[in-house]
């Protein structure tokens, strides 16, 4: 069951970050996901971030880091 999931978010960040959603095939359990994370913490990551690209220290680990705290992916409840 291969997902992709394409999305931009970009400043200002001025709202949580809230995406609920559900996948799964014909005759399968369905399974629910959720992306939650504060307007501040992606504030700081998105700094954290470009300050290593200005510095240019950026690697693609940094991307890859930033890009799984800013979208922490947790299990969402069935009656979501």
């Amino acid at each position: 069951m291969p997902v992709t999931l394409q999305f931009k978010i970009s400043p200002p960040f001025t709202t949580a970050l809230n995406i609920v959603g559900m996948m799964g095939c014909e005759g399968g359990m369905p399974n629910h996901f959720s992306f939650q994370n504060s307007a501040e913490s992606i504030r700081v990551l998105y700094e954290e971030t470009m300050a290593l690209h200005n510095s240019k220290t950026l690697t693609e680990k940094d991307l890859r880091d930033c890009a799984s705290k800013m979208i922490p992916i947790q299990p969402a409840s069935s009656g979501s």
